[in-house]
């Protein structure tokens, strides 16, 4: 999904994404948008987003492309899943600092994270949560895996303690509790991407299909990765690997303009 730019603007940003044929995945055009692509695999739905910072050129200038805030699409195509009671996760970079927060009144499971600094983004991003029965995966203690830590890095020397901040998130929707198994943050890579990335495994009820090895989701933020083998009473179990960058053009599919980069 691409921003539709002014007459001569460069078009850049947006979202693509490339899904292995075994998936069988199909695209939700009635609630995909720029910067957001939805997919239905099985009977579970996939966000694939990025939603500009808020203090961001982007934010500044989403008329451009798009007659909503970014932020504000966002929340309502959430409001509108969780309401329809759709089984759905969301992978990208979200760009909100949410520290150790959860979402109240959920029995959500407390959050151990690195980055404890609170941003007007990420309070935003748990009360969303809260409105609307999402568990904020990153952090929850009674999830296994390793995924307290930072996702963004804004040094090439990624054991400095200077520009690290956690703004790549995995939500996941009530009809879709049970199904996560595990949540992991993949180590930096810098020839990469300055983000690191998310790995969720979710298992989706489906109809048997052929083994496969993996399918990779790609967008302006995200790449979501799927590694998928064969589960008991066939269930496929898929791994995401969400991997967000504002740097690797060829990588994520976003064209920057020149010496543009986006604030974390």
């Amino acid at each position: 999904m691409t921003r539709k730019m002014p007459d001569g603007e460069d078009t850049y940003g947006g979202v693509c994404a490339f899904v292995h044929k075994s998936l069988k995945a199909k695209v939700d055009m009635a609630r995909s948008s720029p910067d957001t692509l939805v997919l239905k695999i099985g009977d579970m739905h996939f966000i694939n987003a990025y939603v500009a910072g808020e203090h961001s050129s982007a934010s500044r200038h989403f008329a451009d492309w798009q007659a909503q805030h970014p932020w504000d699409t966002f929340s309502v195509l959430v409001r509108e899943m969780s309401d329809a009671g759709l089984a759905f996760s969301v992978h990208g970079d979200l760009n909100g600092r949410s520290g150790a927060l959860c979402p109240l009144g959920l029995d959500h499971p407390p959050r151990v994270v690195d980055d404890i600094v609170v941003n007007g983004q990420g309070r935003k991003l748990v009360d969303l949560c809260e409105q609307n029965g999402l568990q904020l995966v990153n952090g929850c203690t009674l999830i296994p895996g390793v995924h307290h830590g930072f996702t963004f890095f804004g040094r090439v020397d990624t054991t400095s303690e200077i520009g690290k901040s956690t703004v790549d998130y995995v939500l996941t929707s009530r009809a879709a509790a049970g199904r996560l198994s595990r949540m992991d943050i993949a180590l930096p890579r810098q020839d990469c991407s300055d983000h690191a990335a998310t790995r969720p495994a979710l298992q989706i009820p489906s109809r048997p299909t052929p083994s496969f090895t993996i399918a990779a989701l790609v967008n302006a933020c995200s790449t979501l990765v799927h590694d998928s083998h064969s589960h008991p009473r066939h269930t496929p179990s898929f791994k995401f690997t969400s991997l967000s960058s504002t740097r690797a053009t060829l990588v994520n599919g976003r064209a920057l303009r020149p010496r543009q980069r986006p604030s974390p």
